[in-house]
């Protein structure tokens, strides 16, 4: 089965990280791609930063930061139950979105599903701030 496309798209209104990439200097982008039958939040979230790219970028940050993160933490950030994995914590939250902001306030993710009655529409969004976001960390 052929892998569905992938496009690129401004950042939809009804995001939740659309304030903040309406800051000055700030860079947001966006690429959405459907896939057949319903997918939720939470399956797009642990699929999303489970795949082989994620599983790298986590071991690196491991290396470079000590933030630890596994498949238990990263079911809970999905299933809604954990507010943080690795270096990121959840800034929003909402029944189809989620808006992740690092550790330092300088990048940002953004993860939604918009399920229709044959199809999801998949949608990632980042961002990278002009000059970081308050961020407190325990």
């Amino acid at each position: 089965m052929a892998r569905p496309p992938v496009d690129a798209m401004p950042l939809p209104d009804w995001s939740v990280m659309t304030p903040a990439a309406a800051m000055p200097g700030s860079y947001a982008d966006c690429s959405a791609t459907c896939v057949p039958g319903r997918v939720d939040l939470a399956r797009l979230v642990f699929v999303f930063y489970a795949t082989p790219l994620f599983r790298a970028e986590r071991l690196v940050l491991r290396a470079a930061t000590w933030a630890a993160g596994n498949a238990a933490d990263l079911a809970k950030l999905a299933s809604g139950s954990g507010t943080a994995f690795v270096v990121w914590r959840v800034s929003r939250r909402a029944a189809r979105q989620i808006w992740l902001i690092d550790r330092w306030g300088a990048t940002m993710s953004w993860l939604a599903a918009a399920p229709s009655q044959r199809r999801t529409r998949l949608l990632f969004g980042s961002l990278v701030a002009d000059r970081p976001a308050d961020v407190a960390w325990p």
